[in-house]
């Protein structure tokens, strides 16, 4: 028996196994990581920050908050500056559950260890969890919506399942696969392979895809997208029920929105008492985008809707991490 070749299984495995991986894998795998993409920028542009010390980037404390549910708000002697960091508690908790201790890093040059008196922590709800398991969630759910939008237009456009004769196999799939593009076809079946007319030698079999099945798919990807917009409290109506929509039906689907929103946004106002306290400045957080100016409508935004002949017309405390007031 040979030597384990550990070089070859945790190098050269990894790339051999992504070449020989199935074409829909990678194209499933290509869908989900476009859906997270568009749904982690969305997630990160949701909050405006003004007053931050100009060394405070913004867009890294909040990929720092979407990603690892905390970052941590201080002044460095050793830079002369404030830091709004990636952080971890540490320490015996206090009886608020509260860390007593944060190590915060930001690269080689930054990691060390502060007391609890020494800086703020700012958390991205009250769980102190992260965002990417609903990116996760939502991306994977829609791209395997779009893959079977995909599966069902190539059925739907040859909506059948040829059968052919052994001998007659290449001749039958050349001719499919210039029919699945468009192409005119003529299969060229051989009269010497026995008696009998061409129906004999040629069968079909429905692939069993209807006409009207297709808006119920993107229907509900329209929904599955609102869905994710509503965890986020990003404002959103559902276009296909948008002109009959009740006023009960859309105050109950702004209330939830705004439930969402204030998960996020109460954490980080929170956060914003303890630094203004603390520091003597005058920072603050407020919702990013402009709801007055409409709402994130799936349908409009696909350039084939309106001719779419699937669209449906329907404060401080030097020991007390709890906060600047208790």
């Amino acid at each position: 028996m040979g030597r384990p070749d550990f070089v070859g299984e945790a190098i050269y495995a990894p790339f051999l196994r992504e070449m020989i991986r199935d074409p829909g894998e990678m194209r499933g795998d290509i869908l989900t990581r476009m859906y997270a993409r568009v749904l982690s920028e969305m997630c990160m542009n949701r909050y405006h920050w003004t007053g931050l010390p100009e060394e405070i980037d913004s867009r890294y404390l909040e990929m720092t908050l979407f990603s690892q549910g905390l970052a941590v708000f201080y002044w460095d002697m050793e830079y002369n500056r404030y830091f709004a960091l990636r952080g971890a508690g540490f320490g015996t908790p206090n009886m608020y559950n509260n860390p007593t201790e944060f190590i915060v890093y930001g690269n080689t040059m930054v990691n060390k260890t502060l007391k609890g008196d020494e800086c703020v922590p700012i958390w991205n709800n009250y769980l102190r969890t992260g965002d990417t398991d609903i990116i996760g969630v939502y991306s994977r759910r829609l791209a395997e919506i779009d893959t079977t939008t995909e599966i069902d237009l190539i059925h739907m456009r040859v909506p059948v399942l040829l059968t052919a004769d052994t001998n007659e196999r290449k001749s039958v799939l050349d001719a499919y696969k210039q029919l699945a593009e468009g192409r005119p076809a003529i299969a060229e079946v051989s009269s010497s392979t026995g008696i009998g007319t061409l129906a004999d030698k040629i069968g079909n079999l429905s692939t069993g895809i209807d006409k009207d099945y297709l808006p119920h798919v993107m229907d509900a990807k329209v929904r599955v997208w609102n869905e994710a917009l509503t965890l986020l409290g990003i404002m959103n109506v559902n276009s296909s029920k948008r002109e009959r929509m009740v006023v009960e039906e859309a105050s109950g689907s702004s209330g939830q929105v705004l439930a969402m929103r204030a998960v996020n946004l109460q954490a980080r106002e929170y956060a914003c008492e303890w630094i203004n306290a603390k520091y003597g400045l005058n920072v603050d957080v407020t919702w990013n985008l402009d709801d007055s100016a409409g709402t994130t409508d799936m349908q409009a935004l696909n350039p084939m809707s309106l001719g779419n002949p699937f669209a449906t017309a329907e404060s401080t405390n030097s020991t007390d991490l709890g906060g600047p007031n208790e």
